[in-house]
């Protein structure tokens, strides 16, 4: 269904069906592009990793012949055939050990005679340097490369093919890939008595080729001049020339033509049938390093050959060369789906355009709230309904003009939008309520929320929310009214109570419990006093306009008085409760004076030592420690835990669980109270350790 609306005869007049054409265009050039400059990325990578294995194993094996120049060079070794020969054996012992422990390829060092039986051995191994002893010396005159080196003349150095090594008649396990170089050794009168043969180890060069080899898209193929796999093979092909059971399959096998042109070139890279060929020859050619006499000249011997061999197959190479087309076509597949739906997706957005306008147009219409769209210095674009019903205008009567005549003055107008400036211009929800002339002439309250519709964009408008408060308005006017009077008629019957206990303690004819009596009623009196005048400044702290005056109230005598107050209570039963001062307990002449008012102070320190003894466990202690430090800080710790759902909410007006007769209201009214001193209090609590309460006062 798609497909056919795609491709129809309209969406093919369609500008959409002419980007498309042009993007099919870009996609293939860019495609074409692309294509090439991987191949040639892969020329450039493919002739860049075998120049590099080449080096590495070039480097590696030139040290079989730098070795055999520099053990070839020792004077020892032509006092070896004299009246010398015991300390001169002694000296080559020590000097090729030594030798073999510091270059650590060359896995055995050897001097023979002329009949090709060792004189002297140093083996390599995992412990180092080894002189064999004499006993253990073998005749190796029956070994390939000892044969062909027993006719070198002076001068002359022989390099054995890389092989495995065999000892003893049979290949050693594991592997061991190596190399050998022989030279003739001549006495003081330079007459051949023997030859020095050394083994190079050749695993070093066949690690350096499996690491180059990691980064390379080719197999890395490293042969010998016969075409034989020393690495990178066919499976088990590898050192296959070794193992004469095993099937002899060589690279020219394989590949023919291929073989045909390494064998023939030193270095390059060309394209066959099976793929792309990047290879480069490694030469290892003796150089002169003896003279028979003086004047002469001695003979080299030819160097071995080898072939680094990178092979791209002719599948990767095609895969390599299709990859940018196919991911552009791709590409070009998804946009012009992409087309396709922009054109279906445009029709049906236009006709949900048009239902959301409708829906939101209803909603605008018909909502219980006022809603004013304001642009351009506060101008009436848009109103609802609800709002000329609030303001008592008509529609006609508010666009156009500004918020102005709706406020008590002129001054309140501009003061407002100083107070809001930055919050609208910053994107940030604003709500304030204020009072708003009605057509009519009165003030009605009302509660206003705004946002900027596009932020730091002020022309662009701000959308405002208006709510009629004034109902609620007048039942806050009449709960004040009635906590006032409540307050006033309270204090009348609490001034008998606070002032009875003197008249009756100064009759006399009592006892010290029943005079403590009357000084907990006196006291308590007192405590409900200061609450309900507390009750006005609460008030006050919650409808922000409280303001505070810094006042000196002396900490210790506040909590003496509290901590009095408890212990006469019920509250205390089978429960004790300790005032410390510094870490010592408060003693007569204690004092210290924190910023905050003594009222506060005892409303505040009442609600947390009376919370701290209901959740106390029977038998537990309530400590107060009052810490002279800076900031002062009083704490308060009891071994019970808070509830975790109220864990977060201590401090949270109505926040309360399992308590009975709880509201909820007494840490709310501490953190307030402490707040509107300028001071903070925090609490932390677990079921190990209890609960710890801390108010911090401001400092000076």
């Amino acid at each position: 269904m798609f497909a056919k609306k795609m491709f129809s005869p309209e969406w093919m007049q369609n500008v959409y069906f002419l980007v498309a054409v042009m993007l099919g265009i870009i996609m293939f050039s860019f495609a074409r592009r692309d294509s090439n400059a991987d191949m040639e990325q892969l020329l450039s990578n493919e002739r860049s990793i075998v120049g590099s294995a080449a080096i590495s194993v070039e480097l590696e094996m030139d040290k079989i012949v730098s070795g055999l120049q520099f053990l070839g060079g020792h004077s020892s070794l032509q006092s070896l055939w004299g009246d010398a020969r015991p300390h001169s054996l002694a000296v080559l012992k020590q000097e090729l050990s030594h030798f073999a422990n510091i270059s650590k390829r060359f896995d055995q060092i050897r001097v023979m005679d002329k009949s090709g039986v060792e004189i002297l051995r140093v083996n390599y191994g995992d412990r180092g340097a080894q002189v064999v002893p004499e006993v253990m010396l073998q005749d190796k005159s029956d070994r390939y490369y000892v044969r062909e080196s027993l006719g070198l003349k002076r001068g002359q150095i022989y390099i054995s093919p890389f092989d495995l090594n065999i000892e003893r008649g049979k290949l050693e396990i594991p592997f061991k890939p190596m190399l050998r170089a022989a030279s003739p050794v001549a006495d003081v009168n330079g007459d051949i008595q023997g030859l020095l043969v050394v083994n190079f180890l050749g695993r070093h060069a066949i690690e350096n080729l499996a690491i180059v080899s990691s980064g390379a898209t080719g197999a890395l193929m490293f042969l010998n001049s016969q075409g034989q796999w020393l690495f990178g093979g066919p499976r088990g092909a590898d050192w296959a020339f070794m193992f004469p059971d095993r099937e002899q399959t060589i690279f020219q096998d394989k590949y023919p033509r291929a073989w045909k042109h390494i064998s023939e070139n030193e270095s390059g890279q060309f394209k066959g049938e099976k793929g792309l060929y990047t290879f480069r020859t490694i030469a290892l050619t003796a150089k002169e390093v003896l003279v028979a006499e003086e004047g002469s000249q001695a003979e080299n011997i030819s160097g071995r050959s080898w072939k680094l061999v990178s092979m791209v197959s002719a599948y990767d190479l095609q895969m390599i060369s299709n990859r940018p087309y196919a991911v552009f076509f791709a590409i070009y597949v998804l946009l012009l789906i992409v087309l396709g739906l922009i054109t279906e997706a445009k029709r049906r957005k236009d006709k949900e355009l048009k239902v959301a306008l409708s829906e939101l147009e209803a909603l605008f219409e018909n909502s219980s709230i006022g809603i004013a769209y304001l642009k351009n210095d506060r101008v009436f674009n848009r109103v609802n309904p609800r709002l000329c019903e609030i303001l008592g205008y008509s529609r006609d009567e508010l666009i156009g003009r500004t918020t102005k005549f709706l406020y008590d003055s002129p001054e309140m107008f501009v003061d407002i939008w100083e107070a809001i400036e930055d919050q609208i211009k910053s994107g940030r929800i604003v709500q304030r309520e204020i009072q708003c002339r009605h057509k009519d002439g009165h003030l009605i309250w009302c509660n206003i929320t705004g946002n900027i519709v596009a932020p730091s964009e002020v022309e662009s408008g701000v959308i405002w929310f208006l709510k009629d408060i004034s109902e609620r308005k007048e039942l806050e006017r009449l709960r004040s009214d009635v906590d006032r009077i409540m307050r006033h008629d309270l204090k009348a019957p609490l001034t008998g109570i606070i002032n009875f206990p003197a008249i009756i303690a100064a009759e006399g004819n009592l006892n010290p419990e029943q005079l403590e009596h009357l000084d907990l009623i006196e006291e308590s009196g007192m405590r409900m006093l200061s609450q309900v005048n507390l009750s006005l400044h609460m008030y006050k702290i919650e409808a922000g306009t409280y303001e505070y005056e810094p006042e000196k109230a002396d900490i210790v005598e506040v909590l003496r008085k509290q901590s009095r107050y408890f212990k006469r209570s019920g509250l205390i039963y089978k429960r004790d409760l300790i005032l410390l001062f510094n870490g010592r307990e408060v003693s007569k002449g204690d004092s210290l004076a924190v910023n905050g008012r003594m009222d506060f102070c005892h409303i505040i320190f009442s609600n947390i030592i009376k919370n701290a003894l209901e959740a106390t466990p029977k038998g537990e202690t309530v400590t107060i420690s009052i810490h002279n430090d800076s900031p002062p800080r009083v704490v308060v710790h009891n071994m019970g835990a808070v509830p975790a759902e109220i864990r977060d909410d201590f401090f949270v007006k109505y926040s309360t669980s399992g308590k009975d007769g709880g509201f909820g209201l007494g840490t709310y009214s501490v953190r307030m109270l402490m707040e509107a001193q300028l001071g903070s209090v925090y609490m932390t609590t677990s079921e190990e350790s209890g609960t710890t309460i801390t108010a911090v006062f401001s400092e000076d």
